[in-house]
């Protein structure tokens, strides 16, 4: 199965930074937000859960 890089980097870039989200890194820069596709409708939903879960913390997250 052949996946364009189009598509395949952008996934990549925002799962490692999504891991670093998970690792507690508030300030990780989510690859992706802001895109018209479907890679950012999940990098900003990802983005949304970020900025929660950095305020439940008691953290402020820095800006995009």
């Amino acid at each position: 199965m052949f996946t364009s890089p189009s598509i395949s980097n952008p996934i990549q870039k925002l799962t490692a930074s999504m891991l670093d989200l998970a690792n507690g890194n508030f300030n990780v820069v989510l690859h992706g937000v802001g895109r018209k596709d479907e890679s950012g409708e999940i990098a900003n939903a990802v983005q949304r859960i970020k900025v929660n879960s950095a305020e439940k913390a008691g953290r402020k997250p820095k800006p995009i």
